[in-house]
């Protein structure tokens, strides 16, 4: 995984400087699914996350905490 990000990384500049048009990069830390969160858990969450990206509209987003049933329910979303 290292050495994807390494490589990703390496060729960004590149693939930025040969577009016409900009790169919209995106990061969210959208916060692990606790269940103890309450009101904040992840099922009261997820549609916001996801308008919220919908709104943005990165053409690369990074998330930080996202645990595979996240990923999945907003590569639904999306």
């Amino acid at each position: 995984m290292k050495r994807i990000i390494s490589f990703f990384l390496l060729i960004l500049p590149v693939c930025v400087l040969a577009q016409e048009t900009p790169l919209k990069v995106m990061t969210f830390n959208i916060r692990y699914d606790n269940q103890g969160d309450g009101v904040n858990q992840w099922s009261n969450r997820k549609e916001k996350v996801a308008d919220l990206i919908r709104k943005y509209d990165p053409d690369i987003i990074g998330v930080q905490e996202a645990l595979h049933n996240q990923m999945e329910d907003l590569g639904g979303a999306l």
